[in-house]
């Protein structure tokens, strides 16, 4: 049965410790989340050089079919149990024993079907899916770190997840350099990074969950779980569907260059994504103000479209480089992927990225769950297509198409629905038109004074910023202004 228990008044002292545990949990996790993203670079870098092409496409392959074997087993035990202000331990319990039952039973089922994953992507990968297996106890092993986050103590999983990081990479650099086992170094990297966490996990969790299963929670935790499973079953099609299709349809070397495209573009994004996250109590605050919540709107685009077309532009202008420099010259075949996905980041940035912000305070995450399946249908027809006729250029280009024909049918009519007008296109054009001249204005220094890579990456930077911030000033005059306002907009 529901378990919505009527919330106890809180005292002004109670709200105000609150406030003091977000302001310093929002800290911890902002550092935690810049030291973790470096400590994820430092591990692409290494791989990069340490693991051939081959080994690092098998395995994004295995982590691919595992992480869809882990959604199925994942009906939202977590934010169950955060959304009820005073959950039952009978629901807990629940919950726990429903994860190790889902869990274990997933396991097994991957073990058995494992063979069938060499007919599908024609490689020998069926012992592999079978360690990999065990990440899918993820949910159980680690349960108690619920309590953290539900109690506001961000420290405990922040460090948890820094070192899972480190252990990771740590076992599985020494595994390679010790035996030479390839993708077995990263499986079991990957594992006991899991395992040895988890054991932090239940040594410094403030409450442990019961193996006590209670019949009359079950409709409360699938009524609950059921639709979440399926949303996120439909968000890994998205975030992990071209890495299958690419595998069953090319090979591991192609999904690794078209894999390893990806990371940069995907770094600065998660990082916007957090500010993003960060921005959403501001929103919630001013959301009756429609004047204000409107400025706010236009100005936080503004922002993203700076953030992509400076990030963007720059990285397709030095792709070559950034590969040799981070990854090697092993990988240079990654470049072309780089550039084109890049396009699919710059468009995605600059035309008004602030969305989800405004969706989820106005109430409109049916709207983008149904979009979202559109996403994902497009993906399975559009997407299947290309890859299939391109390969990893297609799986690219897929994203700048999607990226094309999906913006404009998808946030356009959510941002005029609820602001009423399209103003914010008013504050993105200048980012774009800046990048683009001083995306040229470094391609002439490059092309009429060759210099060494080091060199030429250094001054490209330095004379792209001047140029993109002269410009940028040129053009749009009150955007300092806005900065200001936009830093008091919750005063």
């Amino acid at each position: 049965m529901e378990q919505f228990d009527q919330a106890p008044k809180l005292s002004d002292d109670e709200k105000n410790t609150i406030k003091r545990k977000l302001f310093f949990g929002s800290g911890i996790r902002v550092g935690g989340f810049i030291f973790n993203r470096l400590l994820l670079v430092i591990r692409i870098i290494i791989f990069a050089r340490l693991f051939s092409p081959h080994d690092l496409g098998l395995f994004s392959i295995v982590i691919s079919v595992v992480g869809f074997v882990t959604v199925l087993g994942n009906f939202g035990f977590k934010q169950n149990i955060m959304r009820h202000p005073n959950v039952s331990e009978s629901l807990i319990n629940t919950s726990y024993v429903l994860s190790w039952i889902f869990g274990v039973a997933l396991v097994s089922l991957t073990w058995l079907l494992a063979p069938i994953f060499n007919y599908i992507f024609s490689e020998n990968i069926r012992e592999y899916t079978q360690l990999a297996s065990l990440l899918v106890l993820v949910i159980p092993l680690q349960f108690p770190a619920i309590f953290w986050e539900k109690e506001l103590d961000f420290i405990p999983p922040t460090i948890m997840e820094g070192i899972t990081n480190v252990l990771t990479l740590a076992i599985s650099v020494w595994l390679e350099i010790v035996w030479h086992v390839g993708v077995w170094s990263l499986l079991y990297g990957s594992v006991m990074g899991l395992l040895i966490t988890s054991i932090y996990v239940w040594v410094r969790a403030s409450k442990r969950p019961r193996f006590v299963f209670h019949k009359e929670e079950l409709s409360n935790v699938f009524k609950f779980g059921s639709p979440f499973m399926l949303q996120s079953l439909n968000g890994q099609v998205m975030s992990r569907g071209d890495v299958l299709i690419l595998g069953y349809l090319t090979n591991p070397m192609q999904v690794a260059f078209y894999n390893f495209a990806w990371q940069l573009p995907m770094l600065i994004s998660t990082l916007t994504s957090t500010i993003e996250a960060m921005l959403l109590p501001i929103y919630g605050q001013v959301n009756q103000d429609r004047k204000t919540f409107e400025r706010l709107f236009n100005l936080s685009n503004k922002i993203w479209s700076i953030a992509g077309a400076v990030g963007g532009f720059l990285i397709i202008l030095y792709a070559d480089i950034i590969v040799t420099i981070l990854y090697g010259v092993d990988w240079i075949a990654a470049v072309p992927y780089l550039r084109i996905i890049t396009i699919s980041f710059i468009l995605r940035f600059c035309t008004g990225y602030a969305y989800d912000n405004l969706a989820l305070v106005r109430g409109r995450t049916a709207y983008l769950m149904k979009w979202g399946f559109v996403n994902t249908a497009f993906l399975l027809v559009i997407g299947y297509f290309l890859i299939n006729k391109f390969g990893a250029i297609g799986g690219s280009l897929f994203w700048v198409l999607q990226a094309i024909i999906l913006i404009p049918l998808i946030r356009f009519p959510l941002i005029y629905q609820e602001i009423g007008n399209l103003d914010f296109l008013n504050h993105i054009w200048q980012p774009i038109l800046s990048g683009l001249i001083a995306f040229f204005i470094a391609s002439l220094g490059d092309y009429w004074w060759p210099l060494p890579m080091w060199l030429k990456f250094s001054r490209g930077i330095v004379v792209f910023l001047l140029s993109f911030g002269c410009f940028m000033y040129t053009i749009d005059r009150r955007f300092y202004q806005d900065i200001w306002q936009i830093t008091h907009v919750n005063r």
